[in-house]
This record gives C-alpha cells, structure tokens and sequence, in this order.
C-alpha cells in the first residue's frame, strides 16, 4: 500500500509539473495598442515601438529596456549606377522619397494569431539637385520627375514561428521577428530604362552580414553584445507597365558609420536590379538577436542554419522528468 502511494506521489508531481509547463509554454495572442509615442506591437517574445506612427522602430526583448536598438528606414531613391558598381552613391542619386519623415495613412489589423500594420505613404518624390556629370555626360540633360508614388510597408508579428513564401525562398520566421513588405507603385522615373530603385535604411550597432542562398541576413551588435538581426529574400518581385512578372535581383551592403550621438550605427541598403518596374514587392524582416531565418527547399529540409533554443516550455517539461528520476532514485 505504502508502495502504491509513493507511486501516486510521483505520478502526481509528474503531470503537475508537465501540465504547467505545457499550460505555460502556450504563447499568448500578439497585441497592438497606441501610446504616447506611436504604435507598438508584440507578443511575449519581443516588442516594436514605431515612433509618432513611422516606419522608425525601436526593437525591445520583452522585459529588458537595456538592449533595444532602433531601426529607421530613411528614404527610398532613384539612381543611376554610372560607376556599375551596384550601389547609390551619392553623386548618383536622381530623386528621393523621404520615409522617416512622411506622414502615413495608419491601419491596424488582427487576423487569428497575428497582428498587422498597415503604413501607406502617397507623395511626391522629389528630384535632387542634378549630380555632376560623369564623364561622357551620363548624367546631363536629366528630365526631372513630376508625380506621386506610392509606397506601403506592411508589417506582421505572429506569436510562433511560421513558414512562409518570400520571393523564391520559403521562410521560417521566428515569433521574435516582425515580417515586413515593401510595396511599391508609380514611381514617376526620371529613366526607367536605365535608374534602379534602392531602399535607404539604418540601425543601431554594428552589423555584421552572413551570406545565403535565398535569404541572406545580419546581426546587429552594440557593446560587443548581439542585440538584433535582420534578413531579407535576395529576389523581389516585379511587374512591368504592361503587366509582365519579372524576377528582381537584391543586393544588399551594410555599412558601420558614426552615428549623430557619438556611437556607431549601421546603413543598409538594398537595391533592386530590373529596369521598367512599374510594382516592386519585396520581403524582409527584422528582429530579436536570437532570430534566426531558415530557407526551406521545395522538398521541405532545412538549407539554412538556425540558431533555435528550447522553448520555456520544453525547458519546463525536462526539468519534470529530472524530478521523477530523482524521486524513483530515492524510492530504491
């Protein structure tokens, strides 16, 4: 009998501890809300502060204010790559379309287990001052633009990690990471024929960039400490005035610089190699240090590394176990 009741002692601590642990390992729905400083969404994982309704976030762990970073998309740009080297330069760049300062239609949505942000921008791009000719007067005789684009970034923050399709790639994308799109239309160029368009950004910390297949990504370190992540699908999509699909290539190039406040910073920029795009789409996303981006081939196996650790629950539920061990030891 006394057996019997040992028994039932240790089954009992058994499925106390692993029903809490898989009760607590359950994620909580992802909530977004308006303060005083704009809009922020998150989930148990991690928070995004986007400041006065921007596309300017600060990118919090939850429960730790010590190591946010910011992260603030500054402009989208039409260049003219007259050195071939891929970037924009800045005797390059023919007209600007300021992100960071533009005021946004806003639209907040809930759909099952994510939330999503909605920022819709119409304006007018601006034409820089004419560049200084290159030699042989590329850049001579410019006809400046005259209309409006459009551009919207659609952010999405899920509470698990999901898989998705991004341009060629699927991707897992982790709950500490929020997805975001690019969407791009009617941009009045100057040349369609001839100028690129490049997506102008920066972040706290020094970045440090891993290269991929399909996906390539980027952490973002202040203080020796890793603290963010970014990755982004190495093609975009397109379509042309006339409604033709066209695959666009990215490029991506991080480069460390002071910052206004004395420490250092990181600009990214992707550009997107096709001429005559009437739509761009493209996919991206930023994160927790701990994020990791994984392409999964068509087959289903894993291409990419990921840097995953066990989930509280799964921790919880192990420590269970050593318990019952530990229990049966002391019952013999």
């Amino acid at each position: 009998m006394r057996r019997t009741i040992r028994n039932l002692s240790i089954l009992t601590v058994l499925s106390l501890l692993v029903g809490s642990a898989f009760a607590g390992a359950s994620p909580s729905a992802p909530a977004v809300k308006e303060d005083a400083r704009g809009i922020v969404l998150s989930n148990d994982l991690v928070s995004f502060s986007f400041l006065d309704k921007k596309p300017v976030l600060v990118v919090r762990a939850a429960g730790n204010e010590t190591d946010a970073f910011t992260y603030t998309f500054d402009q989208l740009v039409e260049y003219r790559d007259v050195d071939a080297n891929g970037l924009p330069s800045d005797n390059e760049v023919v007209a600007r379309l300021d992100l960071a300062a533009a005021s946004y239609q806003v639209n907040q949505t809930t759909k099952g287990d994510a939330v999503v942000l909605n920022l819709t921008l119409t304006a007018p791009v601006k034409p820089t001052k004419t560049p200084a000719p290159a030699p042989g007067g590329v850049l001579d005789n410019l006809t400046l633009p005259n209309g409006d684009a459009q551009v919207t970034l659609l952010f999405t923050l899920r509470n698990t990690a999901t898989t998705l399709k991004a341009g060629a790639a699927s991707l897992t994308i982790p709950a500490s990471a929020v997805k975001y799109d690019l969407f791009v239309t009617k941009w009045p160029f100057i040349d369609s024929s001839m100028d690129r368009l490049a997506l102008d950004m920066h972040a706290s910390g020094v970045g440090e960039q891993a290269p991929g297949v399909g996906v390539e990504s980027a952490v973002l370190a202040r203080n020796g400490t890793q603290v963010g992540a970014v990755s982004w699908s190495t093609l975009a999509r397109g379509a042309t005035p006339q409604g033709a699909t066209i695959d666009v290539p990215v490029r991506a190039v991080l480069k460390v610089q002071p910052s206004a406040n004395g420490t250092s910073e990181t600009r990214i920029v992707y550009t997107y190699d096709a001429a005559d795009v009437a739509t761009l789409v493209h996919e991206a996303t930023i994160g927790l240090a701990s994020a990791s981006i994984a392409e999964i081939s068509s087959s289903g196996s894993v291409v990419g590394p990921t840097k995953d650790t066990p989930g509280a629950g799964v921790v919880a539920a192990l420590g269970a176990l050593a318990v019952v061990g530990l229990l049966s030891r002391r019952r013999t």
